[in-house]
This record gives structure tokens, sequence and C-alpha cells, in this order.
């Protein structure tokens, strides 16, 4: 961890994966319970993200290899909290187009970002400790997954517990639930795009 790059890289892997999972976990709440979809609807409005984020992983990390992976991997985050930023503002009868759109965001920021920062990271570690390197990778990308999806969780259910206590009614206490954890993963998401930065340039 005192190289910046290995160490920029699995911070920013870690802010990453706990960003994503507030939208990755509290998605499906609000299509099916918030905007009444049938779970079959919602599941095809979710392939979004993951058809943009497969279709973006691979070219990113080409252009990885030519120009480096430090502006790479800070857009991705950086569109990763825009999504998140605008799925924070959206009203309970959001147009599926713009959701859609958002969600298709989401996963450009993912598939920019991640191939980047894992040759980042893996290419940074000394040849001796490749295995170590994977395992760092491995955690931070676990633990951003564990962590989002339990910080999203109590960060959805406080603000839906407040709504609630003001008199509103449940759509209205569980959008702000909603808007709350979104706001919040955007933050990370941000955060991790600084994180990214402060790795060298690429000689």
């Amino acid at each position: 961890f005192a190289d910046r790059t290995f160490a920029s890289a699995s911070v920013g892997a870690l802010l990453n994966y706990l960003a994503v999972f507030h939208a990755t976990f509290l998605m499906p709440f609000y299509l099916e319970d918030l905007l009444g979809m049938s779970p079959g609807r919602a599941g095809i409005v979710l392939t979004a993200m993951p058809l943009i984020m497969a279709i973006t992983a691979s070219p990113s990390g080409h252009l990885s290899d030519r120009w480096g992976s430090r502006w790479l991997s800070s857009a991705g985050l950086g569109a990763t909290a825009v999504a998140l930023a605008g799925l924070g503002l959206l009203p309970a009868t959001a147009p599926l187009p713009v959701l859609v759109g958002l969600l298709c965001l989401l996963g450009l920021g993912a598939g920019v970002f991640v191939s980047p920062n894992t040759n980042a990271l893996m290419s940074s570690a000394p040849a001796d400790r490749q295995g170590t390197a994977a395992g760092v990778m491995a955690l931070a990308r676990n633990l951003g997954m564990l962590g989002g999806t339990s910080m999203s969780a109590a960060l959805y259910a406080a603000g839906q517990s407040s709504g609630l206590a003001l008199g509103q009614d449940p759509v209205a206490a569980g959008m702000d639930g909603l808007h709350l954890a979104f706001r919040v993963g955007a933050g990370l998401a941000l955060a991790g795009a600084l994180v990214v930065l402060v790795r060298p340039r690429r000689g």
C-alpha cells in the first residue's frame, strides 16, 4: 500500500462497489414496491445496467493499455456519481425511459471503471505478489458489495421511517429513503473519483 497506484486502485474499487450496490440492492424495491412493476418486467428493466457494463468493460480495458488508468477510472466513477445523483432526484412516477437511461449510465460508469482500475492494481504489484494483489482486489470487491448492501438498507429504512413519522404515505416515505441512499451512494462514487486521481500519471 506504499505504492500510490496500488493504494488508490484498492480504495477506488472499494468505494466503487459501495456506491454501485446502493442501486443494485434498492432498485428492485423501487420498481416493484413503489412503481408497482411485476417481477418479470422489473427484471427486464434491471438488465440495462449489466448489459451496458458488459459492452463497455472490454473497450475500456484496451483504452487503459494505451492511455493509462487514471482518467478512465475517474471518469467511470464520475459517471456512476451522476447516475446515482439522478436516481436520488427521481419522483415516484419517473418516466421509464429516464429510469432506463440512468441505469445505462450506471452500467457505463461501472464498465469504464472496473477494467482500467483492475489493470492498474495488478500491474502495480511485483510479479511475485500477484496472488496477494488479486486477494486485495477480491477483498475490496466483496467488502464493497456487503457494505453497500448493508449501508443502503440502513439508509433506506431510516429515510422511510422518518417520512412515516412525519405522516407521509408509504410511497412518499419510501421515496425519501431511496433518495437518501442514492445520494449517499453518489457521494461515495465522487469520493472514489477523487481518490483515483491521486495515482501518478502514467510514464
